[in-house]
């Protein structure tokens, strides 16, 4: 209601990412969380939650990709692809660590 009543505050929206993001509802958190960066484009907090929800969204992906039996169709092309940026971006040479024995 809030956002509704004042669209162009962004604390409203903010709350309603984070609330969305806590219920797992990553695509809506996204949603808001744009809304909140589109009026204030340097709020690290709605960056946080957008870049870490996006993630949970590829994961959640990835998980259906990895189920698919063609392993070399154009998702997967596509999601390796996007891994390396990844990779690149974080500086890692992994994007999971292995689990520990």
């Amino acid at each position: 209601k809030a956002a509704a009543a004042d669209p162009t505050r962004e604390n409203p929206w903010y709350r309603l990412a984070q609330i969305n993001f806590g219920q797992q509802n990553y695509g809506r958190a996204i949603v808001d969380a744009q809304e909140v960066l589109q009026r204030n484009p340097s709020d690290s907090n709605a960056e946080s939650i957008l870049t870490v929800a996006g993630l949970r969204v590829a994961v959640q992906a990835l998980g259906r990709l990895h189920d698919e039996s063609n392993q070399q169709g154009p998702a997967h092309v596509e999601a390796e692809k996007l891994a390396a940026k990844m990779r690149e971006t974080l500086g890692q040479s992994v994007l999971v660590p292995p689990e520990a024995k």
